[in-house]
């Protein structure tokens, strides 16, 4: 006979779930009208930035471990520029006016451009 845990053994392994890294679903109704436990799930951050234009690889890029990504690092996980592009970038940050920058130039001055979740960049196509 399969035995099930009881409610309290269920309680008591409660406590060592971490409530802030936990996410209630909806509640729903029984047939009774009472509310069923909802499951709960871990709550999923999403950490990305989007790369658009002319990359290799159009998408979204999630944020390594440590939280810190770069400009040049997305543009070059993105499969670097394409042959069109005119090595401008276009940053959209949230809640910001659009910033573009040359590439090279920041290549040139060993500016670090730090990028935050939710932030999309667009390489623009050359000028012929």
């Amino acid at each position: 006979m399969q035995s099930f845990p009881t409610l309290s053994l269920l309680f008591a392994l409660s406590i060592f779930i971490p409530t802030a890294l936990t996410i209630p679903t909806a509640q729903a109704a029984g047939n009774d009208g009472q509310p069923i436990a909802g499951v709960e799930k871990p709550l999923a951050a999403k950490k990305e930035v989007e790369v658009l234009g002319e990359v290799n690889r159009e998408g979204a890029i999630p944020f390594p471990r440590n939280g810190k990504l770069t400009l040049r690092t997305a543009v070059a996980i993105a499969g670097g520029l394409t042959n069109l592009a005119s090595g401008k970038v276009t940053l959209i940050l949230k809640g910001e006016k659009p910033k573009t920058y040359n590439l090279k130039e920041l290549e040139k001055k060993k500016k670090v451009i730090e990028l935050k979740p939710g932030d999309t960049l667009t390489a623009k196509e050359r000028l012929f």
